[in-house]
């Protein structure tokens, strides 16, 4: 029996319209079909070469892959309700539309593998890899006892970029790269580049860069002092705020907290929606959608199995859209409009 249900919200602003469908090929999953045909040809139309207003191509036959559970394992299928990958999973590391990077267990620990999973079925066997959202994979190869490469690919698995002793992370429209001297760990230093290989921000002091937001106009940064802040473009900082934790920015808004405040806060660093936070990995709103529990008048925000009978989602006003969703936990919606619970 599977233990995952699929929400959809029809009234979400950018989703498509639905169409029914009797397929049930992932178990008990309840998924409607959505008509995707419209951003795949856009995607297809698109052309080819370096056009900075384009983040990535999505070849013909690429589908979203949507991740469901099954006896305590962990499979995908598409938004057609068709299952893409078998339940045979046991860990998601990293997921995008149509990239996911699994692990999966053997008989012991040591036999574990990871794999980089297609949109297009196709599995890929991995030693180190990273998911770059949402058009890219990187995959590190090692060249000596102690040298690597790094290369990304794009979905087509033609190689967009390649480095010597770089570790690429995992972003959007552009990259976090480790720069690493393999003879003295103590040399590394961190940087932030984009799919071309263009360099940002030298000589900072930032501990680590975090994803710039959807219009690439701020960024969190944990700075000299281990604080979470927020820059620009430029590699300025927006105000003197600082948090002790800060995630990266979804619909304009990001969770975290600092003395005195906690919850939603906008890109200006101003607190937007207060909440109780109970979780240990970042949360989103996406399709300007969140779930969380409202007890008491407060807005709890988990990632943690926490059952209530007042599960609700809220978009980026605070407003609550639905109440009353009785659940053990609703994963944070995708960018198709769907959440798992």
């Amino acid at each position: 029996m599977c233990l995952v249900c699929i929400l959809f919200f029809s009234f979400l602003p950018c989703c498509t319209d639905r169409n029914e469908s009797t397929e049930k090929d992932a178990g008990d999953i309840s998924l409607e079909d959505k008509d995707l045909s419209f951003e795949q040809e856009a995607f297809d139309s698109q052309d080819e070469g370096e056009d900075e207003n384009v983040a990535y191509r999505v070849p013909r036959g690429f589908e979203m892959l949507i991740p469901y559970e099954m006896n305590g394992k962990i499979g995908f299928i598409n938004p057609a309700r068709n299952v893409v990958f078998e339940a045979e999973y046991d860990y998601l590391l990293e997921e995008s539309r149509y990239i996911m990077m699994v692990k999966k267990l053997g008989p012991d620990s040591s036999d574990a593998m990871n794999y980089i999973l297609l949109g297009n079925g196709e599995k890929i066997p991995i030693d180190k890899a990273s998911v770059i959202k949402d058009g890219f994979y990187c995959i590190e190869y090692r060249i000596g006892s102690r040298e690597f490469k790094s290369v990304l690919y794009r979905l087509d698995k033609s190689v967009q970029l390649e480095l010597e002793n770089i570790s690429i992370y995992n972003g959007s429209q552009s990259m976090f790269m480790e720069i690493v001297n393999p003879y003295d760990k103590n040399s590394s230093r961190l940087d932030y580049i984009d799919r071309f290989g263009r360099f940002y921000f030298p000589g900072n002091t930032f501990k680590r860069i975090y994803d710039f937001s959807e219009d690439g106009l701020v960024a969190v940064v944990m700075d000299e002092n281990f604080d979470s802040r927020i820059i620009d473009r430029e590699g300025n900082y927006v105000s003197d705020k600082i948090w002790w934790r800060l995630d990266t920015f979804s619909n304009g808004l990001a969770l975290g907290g600092r003395e005195g405040e906690q919850g939603f806060f906008d890109m200006a660093g101003n607190l937007i929606i207060s909440t109780k936070i109970v979780r240990e990995l970042p949360m989103h709103f996406h399709c300007e959608r969140m779930p969380c529990i409202i007890e008491n008048n407060e807005i709890i925000i988990t990632d943690k199995d926490y059952f209530s009978e007042n599960w609700a989602i809220i978009d980026t006003k605070g407003n609550h859209i639905k109440e009353g969703i009785h659940a053990n936990y609703i994963h944070e919606f995708s960018d198709d409009g769907t959440a798992v619970m």
